[in-house]
Order: structure tokens, then C-alpha cells, then sequence
């Protein structure tokens, strides 16, 4: 099962030095982006998360998920954190996505943030 986690400070601010934190202990990442214009899809990109993060506002939808890693082949099947967010604009949305296992997100991420879990 899937567990949800929210910062108990949401600003903007902290969101981004979340996001930063994670990504510098992170496994995996990367931005994509949905144009329907030109595609239904949602593509890989090269952009950074320094480039994502300029897109990133107060109304971007943010997740931060303890993934049960069961029926996943990421992280070889363990849990794993997934950490990001996405746009959600009227014409180009963008998708930061960060992947931490949970013992860099337990023991670097935890001890700088607080959260309030929901399942």
C-alpha cells in the first residue's frame, strides 16, 4: 500500500528545499513534460531540476508517496519514496519526479522535515 505524506509547512520555500534535499540523495530523476498539442503523451526530457523548479508554483500539484515497491521494477522491488510535482497548466504541464529509497529519505530527509502521513 501506498502511503501519502504531506509537509506540515507547505510554502513554496520549503517545497523547494525539500525538493532540493531530496534530489541530492535521490536514485533516480527526471522532468517530463505533456504538450497536447503535440502529443497525448507525456515525454522525457533533459531539463534539470533547476529548470523544472522554474515552472513550479503555489497551485502545482506536489506528492510526496512511500511506493510499497511490490509491483514495481524500480529500486529491485523494495519501497522506495517518490518526491514532485506537476504543473497542471493550461498548455504545457511539467512533471518533476524524484525517487530516494527509504533509508535516504528516513535518515537524510526525515530528521529536516516534518510531515504528517496519510494513508
Amino acid at each position: 500500500m501506498d502511503i501519502f505524506s504531506k509537509l506540515r509547512d507547505p510554502s513554496i520555500a520549503n517545497k523547494v528545499e525539500l525538493l532540493h534535499a531530496c534530489h541530492a540523495v535521490c536514485f533516480n530523476s527526471h522532468v517530463d513534460i505533456l504538450d497536447c498539442k503535440t502529443s497525448c503523451a507525456r515525454q522525457r526530457t533533459d531539463l534539470t531540476i533547476d529548470d523544472a523548479l522554474t515552472h513550479f508554483h503555489d497551485s502545482c500539484h506536489f506528492v510526496i508517496i512511500k511506493r510499497s515497491g511490490e509491483w514495481s521494477l524500480m529500486n529491485d522491488g523494495k519501497s522506495y519514496y517518490e518526491v514532485g510535482f506537476c504543473t497542471m497548466d493550461a498548455d504545457v504541464d511539467y512533471f518533476l519526479f524524484i525517487y530516494l529509497t527509504t533509508t535516504a529519505f528516513d535518515e537524510k530527509i526525515r530528521p529536516q522535515f516534518e510531515f504528517e502521513e496519510r494513508i
